[in-house]
């Protein structure tokens, strides 16, 4: 009984579960692309994004405490409609689409890690080494056991938030007006379309309910990890990208595509915030 208390997940770690699942390869490998679309005008893009979130991951936190499964949306889909396929449909989608994310974070941390290293040539060894470094680093980490995979997540959120934030706080002083106005200089159809893309960036607070049976008091705390991640996200998205917009025109954003927020830190931080 001991055991099974101390590996239960404490909000702190719920929030760090769906901050960790959405402040990863998504803000880095969508910015971009984003920026493309929406132009000057990404920040709104990424709030409403943000506001989409918020009612998925309310919809999620009334689903987690009705069904209390660790199918997570595999559960609510077989039990919302009576035709099976539709939820075999629904988990293999969500199965494939998380091999996807997993996918996307470990590019990104490739392509980061070689660019630091100097060898900046897609598809090199070097990133396809580093890739599967992260991955099988991660795996280890969760197959060691659920504690183990909550306090990694505190440790690594944590020195996330406080480089973004960094970024974020310190790049606002020096934002170029001429670069993030007019705003709309893309018209407003694309911004709907950035959000739309962005969503990929918000993937990761649905992985919250899935530990339902793991946490501790999920009636107070599944809504709460739900709702203050997506806010905390949220957030550092939107100053991310102000400062990224405003510290490097499309082109460059979109040039430098993976790494463009090293590129970003560069103007205001020099080397040092590129590394």
């Amino acid at each position: 009984m001991h055991n099974q208390k101390k590996e239960k997940l404490a909000l702190k770690e719920l929030i760090a579960m769906g901050v960790g699942g959405m402040v990863g390869g998504g803000i880095f490998s969508v910015l971009g692309l984003s920026v493309n679309m929406a132009g000057h005008a990404a920040p709104i893009a990424f709030m409403l994004g943000g506001v989409i979130a918020l009612l998925t991951g309310f919809s999620y936190s009334r689903l987690g405490l009705a069904y209390r499964s660790n199918g997570g949306s595999f559960t609510y889909l077989e039990l919302a409609f009576k035709h099976r396929n539709i939820a075999a449909l629904g988990g293999w989608l969500l199965l494939v689409g998380y091999i996807g994310t997993l996918s996307l974070y470990a590019l990104t941390f490739g392509v980061y890690g070689s660019t630091m290293l100097g060898d900046a040539d897609h598809g090199s060894a070097m990133q396809h080494l580093l890739q599967s470094i992260v991955l099988l680093v991660f795996l280890g980490v969760n197959l060691y056991g659920v504690k183990a995979a909550g306090n990694t997540e505190d440790i690594i959120v944590i020195i996330k938030v406080v480089i973004l934030g960094l970024f974020a706080i310190v790049g606002l002083f020096y934002i170029k007006p001429d670069h993030i106005f007019p705003i709309f200089n893309q018209g407003t159809t694309g911004v709907w379309m950035g959000a739309a893309l962005i969503f990929v960036a918000y993937e990761g607070f649905e992985l919250i309910p899935n530990a339902i049976n793991e946490m501790e008091q999920p009636d107070k705390n599944l809504s709460r990890g739900i709702l203050w991640s997506i806010v905390i996200t949220t957030l550092i998205y939107i100053l991310v990208s102000l400062v990224a917009v405003g510290n490097l025109l499309p082109d460059e954003i979109i040039k430098y595509k993976e790494y463009a927020l090293a590129i970003a830190a560069k103007p205001f931080l020099g080397h040092a915030g590129f590394y």
